[in-house]
């Protein structure tokens, strides 16, 4: 069934712009660093800053991006029945139906989505975070900051500093089980009731 609104975009259209957006997001941080590398070449203070800005403004987007992003691949693999209509249909798009080669397609699609967002940012903040684990936090014995905690501190302070110390794991913890866990846990167990049934 047509829409009668010729702006409106097909569910699965949007799911795949939708995807992308990280892409774009980094593509677009990524061409404004080279920019501001060939303005600031000579002062390497402001050329630094930069470096830094560029992390944290991939960081805030990523950050940003992420509940979107597990709604719109978790809604992928909601199907509901409808009575008078033989299958199952897509929750997001009635006119779609479950289980049927377009919806198998794009149920890899956002299996491959899920591994590489969902399950695939937690893990890089926490190997980011995990590798600099020694530069943190600043030691109440060390009289002088290091470098690296500096560097360390300006690149991805937004993930940690807002908890002690011992916690420094916690942001990590948060983005990936709360926005995702829900979604994950009910339609997997929806999944498993239709192959079981």
């Amino acid at each position: 069934m047509k829409s009668s609104c010729s702006l409106s975009v097909p569910f699965l259209d949007q799911f795949v712009l939708h995807m992308i957006l990280p892409v774009l997001l980094m593509l677009s941080i990524l061409l404004a660093y080279v920019c501001s590398r060939c303005c600031l070449k000579a002062n390497k203070e402001k050329f630094k800053r930069s470096n830094e800005l560029k992390f944290q403004m991939l960081l805030l987007g990523v950050l940003f991006l992420y509940p979107g992003l597990a709604t719109k691949i978790f809604s992928v693999f909601r199907c509901k029945d409808i009575d008078g209509i033989d299958g199952q249909v897509l929750v997001a798009d009635f006119a779609i139906r479950c289980f049927e080669p377009t919806h198998n397609l794009y149920l890899i699609v956002a299996g491959a989505f899920l591994g590489l967002y969902i399950i695939g940012i937690p893990f890089i903040m926490f190997l980011m975070l995990w590798r600099n684990r020694k530069h943190l936090h600043a030691k109440e014995e060390d009289k002088e900051v290091t470098k690296e905690h500096l560097a360390v501190k300006a690149r991805y302070g937004g993930l940690y500093l807002q908890y002690e110390p011992e916690y420094w794991v916690s942001m990590v913890v948060v983005v990936s089980f709360v926005p995702s866990s829900c979604r994950f846990l009910t339609c997997f167990f929806l999944f498993c009731l239709h192959v079981v049934v």
